[in-house]
């Protein structure tokens, strides 16, 4: 059987250019999507937002460097 070998490298390109597109649009749906916070993190987070608190009231005085 012979095959047209541009034929084959349209279908080719076409059906890559496809796959790249739908690999892009993944990856950036996969960016929106908000990933929950671990352990040490949310840890951290909530121990700034106390330091952040205690300062505001007056009752922790940052040290000076």
């Amino acid at each position: 059987m012979d095959m047209n070998t541009y034929a084959l490298e349209r279908y080719v390109e076409i059906r890559l250019r496809q796959l790249r597109s739908d690999a892009a649009r993944g990856r950036l749906l996969a960016s929106l999507q908000r990933r929950p916070l671990g352990v040490r993190a949310a840890l951290a987070l909530a121990l700034l937002r106390m330091g952040r608190r205690l300062r505001r009231r007056g009752l922790v005085v940052p040290r000076a460097a």
